[in-house]
């Protein structure tokens, strides 16, 4: 399965910004953006004991 995430993906989902919600899946760094963002007195990052690799299809304009 391939995917793009946007461009407007390191900023925290404007659900997220009012407190709604449980449970935000993300990449990692995006996590911790959003943290140091937000505050980190207000989310708990989890991260797997296992992972997978996500590399892009393609890189810039090619």
């Amino acid at each position: 399965m391939k995917c793009r995430i946007p461009a407007h993906a390191a900023q925290p989902t404007p659900s997220l910004s009012a407190g709604f919600g449980d449970v935000l899946i993300a990449w990692e760094n995006e996590a911790y953006l959003a943290v140091n963002k937000l505050g980190k007195d207000k989310f708990e990052i989890v991260t797997p004991s296992e992972s997978i690799l996500a590399e892009p299809d393609r890189v810039g304009g090619r």
